[in-house]
């Protein structure tokens, strides 16, 4: 596998258009011209956060990384493109050195310097200057390679995770042609690729990685990967499900796994519950069929040896939704973000809280009346107002948004 390193940024300032300020939370759009789309959100302690999406002109149908750094109420202290064309971010991250680091997914150029899809991690800082950037590419066994998240581990270096085409595991006991495999990918502190390069998985025809999170206190070092597979480990033959993978030895020894029953399950974002409720994790997603599907959830506690599933629920809704993000709260609620199918077909953005053990509490819904709205991630700010962010189709243009609900704010019950 072979990385080629580059830090370019490029820089436009535009002016941001603010909604009408609500009793109990308020939106403000972003973007410049042509349609801009939310992917992630990170939040730093102060309270500052950091947006990223996608932007098109309306002349040039390139996609280039758009970043934004917003203060606690929203105003814009830089906005950003980033270089490179055809790059769709999937995840936007701060590490230990309060940096943003950003994972983009990467369109082959065919011939050219990208010749298949590769992955881009790039490293900036607070006040939007760019410091590392590092395409990450298969020349070994020429699989394509999709970055879903990127996770900093005790010792500096960044796990990237996600899924590769066929050729990097080969497995002859499937019983039709393998689509994708699980993919962890070690970067070293310098940002460089370390010697260990990469790890997949087999035994599944389709399988994604989310997120990777490193047991605390666990010695030798132990790591859990969220995601989903349609490894047949459950013994109901291969079916897609909810999967976590126990790596005892990172990228050496064989994984455990653990997955709920019921139907199939396909999984969006992984998050750690909060200092000072019980060690674990929640995976966050959908299940059912493509005609109607329902939120799903499973939460996970991390005990001294392995990984065991506290609950594993549908979140009822009158119509087809689909789970997106996931937050909790230092109190220990959860807040579920999802995209709600409406009946002219378009989506409105839909957030349900939920108490510890899973119980619905409330819920908000949010939108254009005629647009097709996209929901993208949910963060609980450290003034515990909850940040809510997506994309709104405005008449002519789509425009990332970002929603603050207020931490005394109703929810409809």
């Amino acid at each position: 596998m072979a990385a080629m390193l580059t830090a370019i940024l490029l820089s436009c300032d535009t002016d941001i258009n603010v909604a009408p300020v609500y009793e109990t939370y308020f939106t403000k759009y972003y973007g410049e011209d042509g349609n801009q789309s939310g992917v992630d959100l990170a939040v730093g302690d102060d309270g500052t956060m950091v947006m990223v999406g996608t932007s098109q002109s309306q002349t040039n149908p390139i996609t280039r990384t758009f970043i934004v750094k917003v203060d606690p109420h929203g105003t814009v202290l830089w906005e950003r493109q980033m270089a490179g064309d055809n790059e769709v971010p999937v995840d936007v991250e701060l590490d230990s050195r309060n940096d943003i680091l950003v994972v983009s997914n990467v369109s082959a150029t065919g011939s050219g310097s990208i010749p298949r899809a590769s992955i881009r991690l790039t490293r900036i800082s607070q006040s939007g200057t760019g410091i590392d950037s590092l395409i990450i590419t298969d020349d070994v066994t020429k699989a394509e390679l999709f970055g879903t998240a990127v996770t900093e581990i005790t010792d500096g270096s960044l796990i990237v995770t996600g899924y590769a085409g066929p050729g990097l595991v080969e497995d002859q006991n499937l019983l039709r042609t393998d689509a994708q495999d699980l993919m962890i990918i070690k970067v070293d502190p310098n940002f460089a690729l370390a010697p260990e390069l990469e790890a997949g998985q087999g035994g599944e025809h389709i399988g994604n990685i989310v997120k990777l999170f490193e047991s605390q206190g666990s010695v030798p070092q132990r790591f859990y990967t969220l995601g989903d597979s349609d490894r047949p480990f459950r013994g109901e033959g291969f079916k897609q499900a909810f999967e976590v993978l126990q790596w005892n030895e990172f990228f050496v020894s064989a994984p455990t796994g653990v997955a709920p029953s019921g139907d199939a399950q396909s999984s969006s974002e992984a998050v750690v519950m909060p200092i000072g409720l019980q060690r674990g994790y929640v995976l966050v997603g959908s299940t059912g069929q493509d005609v109607f599907k329902q939120i799903f959830m499973t939460q996970y506690i991390d005990g001294q040896s392995d990984l065991s599933i506290r609950f594993s629920k549908v979140i009822p809704t009158p119509r087809s939704a689909e789970g997106v993000s996931v937050a909790y709260s230092d109190e220990g609620s959860m807040f579920v973000l999802a995209d709600e199918l409406q009946d002219n077909n378009n989506h409105d953005i839909y957030l349900v809280k939920l108490g510890s053990d899973g119980a619905k509490e409330g819920e908000m819904r949010f939108g254009s009346i005629e647009g097709d709205d996209q929901a993208a991630a949910v963060r609980v700010l450290p003034d515990h107002r909850v940040a809510v962010f997506g994309t709104i189709e405005l008449e002519t243009q789509k425009k990332m948004m970002l929603t603050l609900v207020s931490p005394t704010g109703t929810f409809s019950e």
